[in-house]
């Protein structure tokens, strides 16, 4: 009984922390982009590997941010005006789409750790 209270209770608390982290720099990222206009910067390289893992790496400032998740298959290396955002904060460059996704994620996963309290003690076992 008291290995299913700590793990279930752990995995919880991860998956709402997660949760929590994820949400936060949504909200950061849209307040920016409704706040401000896109920087003006320079895609020194593109890679794409495949649809999920697609990045650029970009000058700014005269300063190299390395991979930035972006759709590379609408962008061209040189200079770019329109889909770069900059957070001062944390000093750090993100793309125009959002990554609502990974709240999704964290979310549907904290779900999934709250349903784990329904397992009878006698039929929880980690392996």
């Amino acid at each position: 009984m008291k290995l299913k209270i700590v793990f279930c209770l752990s995995l919880n608390v991860i998956f709402l922390i997660g949760l929590y982290n994820s949400y936060m720099d949504v909200k950061r990222e849209r307040f920016i982009k409704k706040n401000q206009k896109p920087i003006i910067c320079n895609i020194v390289e593109l890679s794409k590997m495949a649809k999920a893992s697609s990045k650029c790496n970009i000058e700014y400032k005269s300063k190299l941010y390395k991979n930035i998740k972006a759709n590379v298959s609408v962008l061209k290396l040189g200079f770019n005006d329109a889909d770069f955002y900059y957070d001062e904060e944390k000093d750090k460059v993100f793309y125009k789409v959002d990554i609502i996704r990974i709240v999704n994620l964290f979310l549907v996963g904290f779900f999934i750790s709250l349903l784990l309290w329904f397992i009878p003690n006698n039929k929880f076992t980690l392996f």
